[in-house]
Order: structure tokens, then sequence, then C-alpha cells
């Protein structure tokens, strides 16, 4: 029987799933998600491949341009990558070879962990993130989600977008995640306008113990917030010179974002 006959569409008739294609996808997964590279070994585990064929995929897709080999030996992702998202991200997409650019800069000079999110409803997605080489560190992901009233990059966001965005959140009833959450609208309101007047968000424990953040808007040229550069550190106490410098820092990539957007 024909499948689309039946209702099924053809590209998910079953035992027709390319084993080929999901592997491949797989290997950009595991790139995606270390930005500095896997070697080929590193990669054929991540992926649960034998390293022969992960080594023929990776010839197909470097010649692509959608994989490339660095001086050191690693692979990444590869520039052609940049085209594809750009029908799906729009705007953003622009945004990610210049914050993987700044992030490992910062994170050469301070060693924190840097993070780029956006705003989802409710929530900010991180779409872009620079680990620190610190063996205690904060666990993030592409795709995390966190409430945008609880976090450091929720608040940057939010202090320079409208009333229809702010609404949603506001919607969640804003609850406590600790004792620290701010938790009520009066309140969110006066913080939003604080990050207005200095130009950068701040979240100690809101989020969860432990964890101190800073973020600052990345701007278009209306002065709406389209992303935020974060900066996370594990710790509930950052001395005030620390603080400063890593304000300085995510304010410095969120301007030069915002410049090459």
């Amino acid at each position: 029987m024909n499948p689309e006959a039946a209702g099924v569409p053809a590209e998910r008739e079953p035992g027709k799933r390319s084993p080929a294609v999901a592997q491949a996808f797989a290997v950009l997964d595991a790139l995606a998600e270390r930005r500095r590279g896997l070697r080929l070994s590193e990669l054929a585990v991540a992926v649960g491949a034998p390293k022969s064929s992960v080594h023929r995929l990776l010839a197909t897709m470097g010649e692509l341009g959608v994989t490339r080999k660095t001086g050191d030996g690693r692979f990444v992702v590869g520039p052609r990558m940049a085209a594809y998202a750009e029908p799906a991200g729009g705007e953003l997409a622009g945004l990610l070879g210049m914050f993987y650019t700044c992030a490992e800069q910062i994170r050469d000079r301070q060693d924190e962990t840097v993070q780029l999110a956006v705003l989802s409803g409710a929530e900010v997605t991180f779409i872009a993130h620079v680990d620190t080489t610190k063996p205690v560190r904060l666990q993030t992901r592409i795709g995390r989600q966190l409430p945008a009233h609880a976090s450091a990059s929720g608040k940057a966001i939010l202090a320079y977008r409208g009333e229809e965005d702010l609404r949603p959140v506001l919607a969640t009833g804003l609850p406590r995640l600790t004792g620290a959450t701010v938790g009520d609208e009066r309140a969110l309101r006066a913080e939003l306008a604080l990050v207005r007047e200095r130009g950068h968000a701040t979240e100690v424990e809101e989020m969860t113990a432990n964890l101190s953040c800073f973020s600052a808007p990345v701007l278009d040229a209306e002065g709406r917030a389209v992303a935020a550069v974060t900066a996370c550190v594990p710790a509930n106490s950052v001395s005030p010179d620390r603080a400063r410098t890593l304000i300085e820092e995510v304010r410095w990539a969120a301007g030069e974002l915002g410049r090459h957007r």
C-alpha cells in the first residue's frame, strides 16, 4: 500500500529512516554541544559509531562546509551552518559567530561560563554557551530554559522589551524558586527599571543556591533587546571588584553583538 494513501507521510514510512543522515545529525549535535571541537576518537565515542564511519561522514561534511577541522586536529561546526540557520533564526543566526568570538575571549580572560539567551514567552532559552575550564562549573546546554523573572538574562531582556512581552511572565504568578527570587509584580517592575538605569542585570541565588549571574542586553537599532549575554559564577558571594569585572565583560560582548548583528 502507498504509505501516503494510508495517511502516513512517505518520509515517515517505517523502515525508511536513513542511518547515514541520522548519524550526520548526531555528529552535528555533538559538535554543537562542544564548541571548542572534538577529536575523531572523541566524536566516535560521543555518537556511538566506529571511527571509520565517522571519518567518512566528516570527509563529506567537510567538503560541504558543514564541519571543518581546526589546526589542532579538532572538528567543529562549519561556516555553512550559519546559512542554514538564517531562514529559521533570522536576526539571531547572525549573532552566533560573533558571540563565540567574544565569549571565548571572556573565557580566556576570566575563565567563567558565558551564555547567550533569547526570550521565549515566560522563559529564556540559551542558544549558545562557552564553558569555563574550571572543574566546578555551571551545568548548561543549548536549549536550556529558565523562568525569565528569576534569571539575570531574562531581566536584562525584559527591561528593554514592551509590556506585551512582560505580560506572559506576569501571568505565571512569578513563582519563588528560592528565598531570593523576585516574587511580586511591583518588585519585578522596580528591578527592571534599575536594569534600564544601569544597563545590566544581576541575579544572586534567585534560580538556585550558590549561583551568581551577570547579564547585559543585546540591543537592536531601536533599543529593543534581542538577546542577552550572561556570565555565571558558581558562588553565592562575589567580591565587588569581581562583579564589576564580569559586568564590564558582558556589557562589552553585548555591545559588540549589537554593533555587528
